[in-house]
């Protein structure tokens, strides 16, 4: 028999009041059956909120065909070209400035938790646009890997912690800056051939030409990405502002925020956010529309999202229901203790 003395700990007492208490109510063992034979969205899908969706709209910009991110996490660059349409993080240079602190951290840490990804932002996208320009899908259709980016992606973040690793140890033997940009520059060719052989090489230059929707042919020759994107995007891109909604007391509306390494291109603008009150936001989102002009918006939308039914509301599932539990933070509490929206 043992004694169990710690006071926070889980002991057994605790566990039999857990189970007597879930026991004496027959609703959880009727949710259990349920939840474990289909998915728990399904059975806290709210039938109100789709009975009562609204599928017409006082304002449409167009009729285009949904263009398909599929499994991949690209929907900020289809929301950048979409728009003209009416580099992964330069991460090494950070593991640079930062070789003098231990691995464990945080800005470390951070850096190497998830040091390449499909996501970005507004300003990421403008600045590769000005840097690289832009292709028609034509010149580089989409791969395997374009759509379904897991793998391209595991390949991509081993080889940017093996070079972590590598521009950190070369700093702890006093190897030199020169090594350790050596070390940064043989990364980035591993790199750059895992992105050729999944994605296909970025052309250098490619011949442009087409048939419009009357089926007359043009012809522009033999063409540059960047000469590509100066012909033909004419939005201006750089008066444009990223506006957030961020209700914590510490970041009061009306200032701009960054955050520190995040961004794509070592010499593109600095990643900036307008905290704004989110009817604000509403107002703007709407007027552009009216105005005809299309919205670039970025957020997770695998929250309160029924993806066959085309809905998305914030009380589109009762979990609460489901679960007998409280889910009662605003979304204040839900930043603060690191809940995504």
């Amino acid at each position: 028999m043992t004694t169990e003395t710690n006071p926070g700990a889980l002991d057994s007492s605790s566990l039999a009041e857990f189970q007597q208490s879930y026991e004496a109510q027959p609703s959880h063992q009727l949710m259990q059956n349920v939840v474990t034979q289909h998915d728990v969205n399904d059975v806290a899908l709210n039938r109100t909120i789709v009975t009562e969706a609204v599928n017409s709209f006082s304002t449409v910009l167009d009729d285009w065909s949904v263009t398909n991110q599929a499994r991949s996490g690209r929907c900020w660059m289809f929301a950048g070209l979409n728009l003209f349409r009416a580099e992964t993080r330069n991460l090494l240079n950070a593991v640079l400035e930062t070789a003098d602190r231990p691995v464990d951290d945080r800005v470390v840490a951070w850096l190497l938790h998830q040091p390449l990804g499909d996501g970005g932002q507004w300003d990421m996208f403008v600045s590769l646009v000005r840097k690289h320009g832009v292709v028609p899908k034509t010149v580089m259709p989409e791969t395997d890997s374009s759509g379904n980016s897991m793998r391209m992606n595991a390949g991509l973040n081993y080889q940017v912690r093996q070079g972590a690793r590598n521009i950190r140890r070369i700093y702890a033997d006093e190897g030199g800056i020169d090594a350790m940009r050596e070390a940064k520059q043989e990364s980035l060719r591993a790199i750059y051939r895992i992105l050729c052989i999944h994605l296909g090489n970025p052309p250098a230059a490619f011949d442009w030409q087409w048939k419009d929707r009357d089926g007359e042919f043009h012809r522009d020759g033999e063409m540059t990405p960047l000469e590509f994107a100066e012909k033909y995007i004419s939005t201006p891109m750089e008066e444009y502002v990223c506006l957030v909604h961020d209700p914590r007391k510490d970041n009061p509306p009306g200032r701009t925020y960054t955050v520190q390494y995040l961004g794509n291109v070592v010499d593109g603008a600095r990643i900036k956010y307008l905290n704004v009150d989110i009817e604000l936001m509403k107002d703007i989102a709407m007027r552009m529309l009216q105005d005809g002009t299309p919205v670039w918006m970025g957020c997770d939308t695998g929250k309160q999202m029924h993806r066959d039914k085309g809905l998305w509301d914030a009380d589109l599932f009762d979990y609460a229901s489901v679960y007998n539990a409280e889910f009662s933070m605003d979304k204040e509490e839900r930043l603060e203790y690191h809940r995504l929206p």
